[in-house]
């Protein structure tokens, strides 16, 4: 029996799957990137242009801190110089002599207030409390009120009231004045003109017997006031007026003074030798 022909293959066409040779295992591994490859000499370029960038940060920083430090130390030695100038230094001191000074009403002399200014002179008007001063004034006598403002950079301006006597008391050497307050004011030879003069013992309730006076010529109105010449007591309770038609007031104690200087405007209104309101509300004309 004959055998088949072996097959024709024909040029070009596919050879069999017997006769193709195998084909090579790839394995599917990553490459390794060496280190020539591009992708890392690109990561090292941008490396290395961040180095400087960061260098001019820090530097920047620097220079921030430095400037901070700078303001902060140049600000402490501002004020500082500022603070010694305004209370140490000689720039705003006081020049007593320069004062302004304006007195209202008698028995206070600018030589009574610049002896009190002259204890200030020289310190600085911004260490100077003026309300301090104030105080002094008042307390030096003879003064009722007074205002102090400063006049920069080396004066001030002081205006001054001074107190009002209200009654001469006699004593050695003359008469001593007296202020509604019983502030002794000053000591004259003589009894000022219109000025009542209190006559009284003295002893050891003296200045309670013309502190009970003084109160009662502190609330007593212009026109009474100004007709009384002299005052006698031997207590505060016998507090008694002369009037300067001759006519006795006999006033009692410092109570009710406004009731009483009703009831004597009233009874003045008849001529009489004698006004006793000591009991205002049984008053008796004689």
């Amino acid at each position: 029996m004959r055998q088949p022909p072996p097959p024709r293959v024909l040029r070009g066409s596919a050879p069999s799957p017997e006769a193709a040779p195998a084909a090579p295992i790839v394995e599917d591994t990553p490459r390794e990137v060496t280190a020539a490859s591009p992708r890392t000499n690109e990561s090292a370029n941008v490396a290395i242009s961040m180095t400087p960038r960061l260098q001019e940060r820090h530097r920047a920083e620097r220079r921030a801190s430095i400037r901070k430090v700078a303001i902060v130390v140049g600000s402490a030695i501002l004020v500082g110089a500022l603070g010694w100038t305004l209370f140490f230094s000689p720039a705003f001191s006081l020049h007593a002599e320069s004062a302004m000074i304006e007195i209202h009403g008698d028995g206070v002399t600018e030589a009574m207030v610049g002896e009190v200014l002259a204890a200030y002179d020289g310190v600085q008007l911004t260490r100077l409390r003026t309300s301090t001063l104030e105080t002094r004034l008042t307390e030096s006598g003879g003064i009722a009120e007074a205002t102090v403002d400063r006049a920069w950079p080396h004066s001030l301006v002081v205006v001054v009231t001074a107190r009002e006597p209200v009654a001469a008391v006699p004593s050695e050497g003359g008469f001593q004045l007296y202020d509604v307050e019983g502030v002794l004011l000053n000591v004259v030879a003589e009894a000022p003109e219109g000025l009542p003069v209190i006559s009284t013992e003295i002893d050891d309730d003296t200045p309670v017997t013309i502190g009970a006076i003084l109160s009662v010529l502190g609330q007593m109105p212009g026109e009474l006031l100004s007709e009384i010449t002299t005052i006698s007591a031997t207590s505060e309770q016998t507090i008694t007026f002369t009037l300067a038609d001759g006519a006795t007031v006999k006033w009692g104690d410092a109570t009710e003074n406004d009731l009483k200087v009703a009831v004597l405007q009233t009874l003045r209104q008849v001529a009489a030798n004698t006004y006793d309101v000591s009991a205002p509300r049984s008053p008796v004309t004689s």
